[in-house]
């Protein structure tokens, strides 16, 4: 079974701490909600899982090897971001 490991992630913008220390741990098959108020770090932790995003620490492993970028390596991990996905051509009216 695939595991994702992300520990000691932490972030910060300006000298605010968004993310401090931050461990999780999902296998494939399991559902993970990831739950806070607006600007809490929700999707900055996705996109450093992704690897879109550099932290300020960050080690996030794949079936326990290290990933810089995982997005970049083929059958590794996908993000499909809440908005700005659809094509600008369609139209949803």
């Amino acid at each position: 079974m695939d595991k994702l490991e992300i520990d000691g992630v932490s972030l910060s913008f300006s000298g605010r701490t968004i993310l401090n220390n931050i461990y999780l741990q999902c296998q494939t098959g399991e559902i993970i909600g990831l739950l806070g108020r607006n600007g809490s770090g929700k999707s900055s932790l996705m996109k450093m899982i992704f690897g879109s995003l550099k932290g300020d620490h960050q080690s996030v492993r794949i079936n326990g090897r290290y990933h810089e970028q995982a997005f970049s390596e083929p059958k590794t991990i996908h993000f499909m971001p809440q908005n700005g996905f659809a094509m600008n051509r369609y139209s949803f009216n």
